[in-house]
Order: structure tokens, then C-alpha cells, then sequence
């Protein structure tokens, strides 16, 4: 983050509407935590892959 950068803030009804539609939708509740711990876990490989370019472009 650069120094004084301004920070806007989330909408955060454009994420949450459809995640409530979704989780009403009659989905299981394990479909829903599967599929968050596959989100998480692509966030974080795509974040070490990030500081490992980062670490070695220098």
C-alpha cells in the first residue's frame, strides 16, 4: 500500500446479496464451507506466489 493512498470502502450488498440468495437456495451447509476453504486456499497460493515473484525480482 503506498504511503497517504486513499482507501475506498466495499459495497458490501453487491457481495452479500447473492451470498444470501445463495446459502437460502437450499445448498448444505458442508457444500458452502467445502467450497469457502477452496476459495481460501487459492487466495493464499496466489498470495505466496505473489512474494515469491517479489522476493526474487529484486
Amino acid at each position: 500500500m503506498k504511503q497517504d493512498a486513499t482507501i475506498q470502502s466495499v459495497d458490501f450488498k453487491i457481495i452479500n446479496t447473492p451470498a444470501s440468495v445463495y446459502a437460502r437456495s437450499g445448498v448444505f451447509a458442508q457444500r458452502v464451507i467445502e467450497q469457502k476453504l477452496i476459495a481460501r486456499e487459492k487466495l493464499v497460493f496466489a498470495v505466496k506466489q505473489k512474494l515469491n515473484f517479489l522476493q526474487t525480482s529484486h
